[in-house]
């Protein structure tokens, strides 16, 4: 009996069989199809689909044939693979190589056999598609290329399993991936919205009283809008604190709103707008900064607008703010800049328009990239994150729409917002953000806020409404003061020693002498999970720090319906 040698790269074989991982695995249809055909075609007894490992021929198919496998050493296989035609043995008895292999002597009594090898995807053979009778024989032309035809098949539904093996390689390692990348953004999320915290709670302190501060400063003084280097009085510094404190509050609020924006947990809320209403809001939040610049504002409003369309006012808002925000922030003092509200063809246009520094042709690109500021001369004078315009952008695709720019150097830029006009209702009440003195001298007001300096904040900014205040430093005397005093409104902070903030809330509205009293919670941590756990729990809003003066004056307004 003659052996068949190893394969000249037996080694590279063996890996490649491998790959498969198909040894000893359970019968499939697939390949006991393809033996029956091969059986058929060729008339034997037997097909094989033989598969020559290191030690052992196994068999993946068996067609007439009981044994799953057998030694190398005794395997017609082994010598088939080294062929690149069929490997044919019309009579194994008269053959040299064979006569004396027990599986000739003995049970099977091979007589006929012929191997088709099988390739696989570097172009080495790992096993055959061998058919075998025990009677002598030989195949014609056309059984040959059948068998030929049917081997490839077998190569077929092996790689077709190495590349589903493959895949669900890929998809359990693209799982793995996912996986780390939630975790990884979700201690992401944590870590900017505990930073958050950190710097709005001193910053409402350095932003309220800066602004409180600036307030009292004589006429003069606020209509300055000239600073210089040498200008180092009480009044110019409380200035500069409070432009500083701003814009490191602007800087927090984009930081935060790139992330719930790349996290997609930006939720849509449509509700009903007055166009006239919102222009003038916007006019109005920005007037402070353009009365500081000797800037003339300006809006303007087609008479073919609806009156009332609906979109996500929250957002829209946010966008104009920053657009207008930035057009003054851009333009030097003395020029103009314009809100400008039209509609054409379905489409609600949003134009801000500026007479300042403007965006050269090569930079138009990068304004809209996040943490990129437009190198100039003139832009290193404004201070900023290079988010506002990113964010812009990103809420405008979120709106459905689109915003973007045209540019001359030195003469001004024009920012256009495009969104779907959709009309809405009229029954939206006009808002006013004037910042005027509320008297609320009949109204007590508890806050319950653990830390000293906040409190502080919120004592000055009410000072002039001449409200009772009563302070609470936790929650547990939070929810004892309620119930004994039975306040007219609640501001309520997250984050307390003993217990947070929404726990207050909880109890305090299942408290039967409390659950119609409005309650505002307070708090630096600005996430839209607790934007909605607030709504839930029946909190009549949910003010961020650090506070602003304008936006809880109008809250108080709308709350006391004065």
């Amino acid at each position: 009996m003659q052996s068949a040698p190893n394969h000249p790269q037996e080694a590279a074989r063996i890996e490649a069989l491998n790959e498969y991982q198909i040894l000893d695995t359970l019968p499939e249809q697939e390949f006991d199809d393809l033996t029956q055909i091969a059986a058929s075609i060729c008339g034997t007894e037997i097909a094989l689909v033989s598969l020559v490992d290191t030690d052992r021929q196994w068999f993946k198919s068996r067609y007439g044939l009981d044994a799953e496998q057998t030694p190398r050493e005794l395997a017609f296989c082994a010598h088939a693979i080294l062929q690149e035609q069929i490997f044919e043995v019309q009579d194994a008895s008269k053959d040299e190589r064979f006569f004396d292999n027990p599986l000739v002597t003995q049970a099977p009594d091979i007589r006929f056999y012929a191997g088709a090898p099988i390739y696989a995807h570097n172009g080495l053979p790992v096993g055959t598609l061998c058919v075998i009778d025990q009677q002598p024989k030989k195949l014609t032309s056309e059984q040959q290329a059948a068998l030929f035809a049917l081997a490839r098949q077998v190569m077929s539904q092996l790689e077709l399993r190495r590349n589903i093996m493959e895949l669900e390689t890929s998809q359990q390692q693209l799982e793995e991936s996912n996986k780390e990348l939630t975790r990884l953004t979700r201690h992401r999320t944590q870590f900017i919205n505990h930073v958050s915290h950190e710097i709005r709670t001193p910053l409402n302190a350095i932003l309220g009283f800066s602004r409180i501060l600036s307030r009292q400063m004589p006429a003069e003084q606020q209509d300055n809008d000239e600073l210089t280097l040498n200008d180092d009085s009480p009044e110019a510094l409380i200035d500069l604190i409070k432009v500083s404190a701003e814009n490191l509050s602007e800087t927090v609020n984009h930081v935060l709103d790139l992330s719930r924006l790349e996290a997609g947990k930006m939720t849509l809320q449509d509700e009903d707008v007055l166009l006239e209403a919102l222009a003038k809001d916007i006019i109005v939040i920005n007037s402070q900064r353009a009365k500081e610049k000797n800037i003339q504002l300006s809006s303007e409003l087609s008479p073919a607008l609806p009156r009332c369309v609906r979109t996500d006012k929250t957002k829209l808002v946010q966008i104009l703010i920053n657009l207008v925000g930035n057009a003054i922030k851009f333009t030097p003092a003395g020029k103009r800049v314009s809100l400008q509200i039209n509609s054409d063809n379905g489409t609600l246009n949003v134009h801000v328009k500026d007479e300042g520094v403007g965006i050269a042709e090569e930079n138009i690109d990068k304004v809209f990239r996040p943490f990129q500021q437009v190198e100039s001369s003139e832009s290193q004078l404004y201070a900023g994150s290079g988010l506002g315009l990113t964010i812009c952008r990103e809420l405008a695709d979120f709106l459905g729409g689109s915003l973007n720019v045209s540019s001359q150097l030195n003469e001004g830029s024009e920012f256009i917002l495009r969104l779907p006009l959709v009309a809405g209702n009229e029954s939206l009440v006009q808002s006013d953000l004037t910042l005027k003195a509320l008297d609320l001298s009949d109204k007590n007001i508890l806050v319950i806020e653990d830390n000293r300096v906040n409190q502080l904040v919120i004592k000055a900014m009410l000072k002039a409404t001449k409200a009772r205040l009563n302070f609470a430093d936790n929650g547990s005397d939070g929810i004892a003061a309620a119930k004994q005093t039975l306040p007219d409104l609640i501001l309520i902070d997250i984050r307390l020693p003993d217990m947070d903030g929404f726990s207050i809330l909880s109890q305090l509205k299942a408290y039967d002498a409390t659950v119609e009293t409005p309650m505002i919670i307070v708090s630096g941590d600005v996430t839209n999970e607790n934007y909605q756990k607030a709504e839930k729990l029946g909190a009549e809003a949910f003010i961020e720090k650090p506070l602003d003066e304008l936006k809880l004056m109008v809250l108080l307004e709308q709350i006391f319906k004065l």
